[in-house]
């Protein structure tokens, strides 16, 4: 039996409120070693990163894997959903797309770099809209062609396209 649009809306809503309340008591529980040591608002103003140390390359991976997931979660949220008071994340989605960007902008070793990190990065980066923001992005990407040897010039030529149409 075919299900009606309002039971399949439903029913997704459930789905997405179930990964949302599943990411976010992940993130509560999460020790401290799977978090950032410090981390501090950006320098200047909004254009720049807010800045992110690690002990470790987990904390690194866990983190960015955390608000990517917010990220692409927010991104995808039911029309209805309200968040409200209800969360302990916070439910900006350029909010976890700077941090995304910023891990991997300040991720200046090769052990710390992953495959999965780069479609993850491209999603975020999508919503970079200062200057100074997209040259750090690309700075990364420039990074790991030169110490990994990563093929990612489609990455960067659907993003430039993307930000450049975004800019008209």
């Amino acid at each position: 039996m075919l299900n009606s649009p309002e039971e399949t809306t439903l029913k997704s809503t459930r789905q997405w409120q179930g990964l949302w309340q599943d990411v976010e008591d992940w993130h509560i529980t999460s020790t401290d070693d799977v978090k950032p040591i410090f981390e501090r608002p950006a320098f200047h103003d909004e254009d720049d990163f807010p800045v992110m140390c690690f002990t470790t390359s987990m904390a690194l991976f866990a983190t960015f894997l955390y608000h990517s997931l917010i990220h692409m979660l927010l991104a995808a949220k039911p029309r209805l959903v309200d968040l409200g008071n209800r969360t302990e994340t916070n439910t900006s989605i350029l909010y976890h797309a700077k941090r995304v960007c910023a891990i991997a902008a300040g991720n200046r070793e090769s052990l710390k770099w992953d495959l999965f990190m780069i479609p993850l990065l491209e999603s975020a980066a999508r919503y970079m809209t200062h200057q100074h923001q997209q040259q750090r992005v690309l700075q990364a990407f420039d990074f790991v062609v030169a110490t990994m040897g990563w093929k990612v010039e489609g990455v960067v030529n659907r993003l430039t396209t993307s930000w450049t149409l975004g800019a008209g």
